[in-house]
């Protein structure tokens, strides 16, 4: 993995709104939240990139699949709104891989926002 850029295979779980929260807490409240869900959620298998210019999901498999990743290591992170005036969105993701560990993509993403 680059420290400017890299892409990597996870399930992405759900997006939660989370107010105005940000961070670990945010972060607690949506994985939290889709754990709990009535009726559970659809994961799907994605390809994460991140860039300085952002962070670009697309779903690989082109359709939602079903399936429990709950056993595998979850991260998620926390982006604002897309209009203004919008609540934070939590977005949630599980390994789908070993060889493509959260603390890699995590490290990415935080190089990448710490850039001017």
């Amino acid at each position: 993995m680059s420290a400017s850029s890299s892409a990597c295979n996870f399930v992405y779980l759900n997006a939660v709104a989370t107010e105005m929260l940000t961070g670990p807490c945010a972060v607690q409240r949506a994985v939290g939240a889709t754990l709990e869900a009535p009726g559970g959620f659809t994961p799907t298998i994605v390809n994460l990139k991140v860039s300085l210019k952002g962070v670009t999901l697309t779903d690989i498999n082109r359709k939602w699949i079903t399936g429990s990743s709950v056993g595998a290591r979850m991260f998620g992170f926390v982006a604002k709104g897309v209009e203004a005036g919008m609540e934070n969105v939590c977005h949630v993701f599980a390994e789908y891989e070993r060889l493509q560990s959260c603390n890699e993509v995590i490290q990415v993403i935080q190089a990448a926002i710490a850039k001017p």
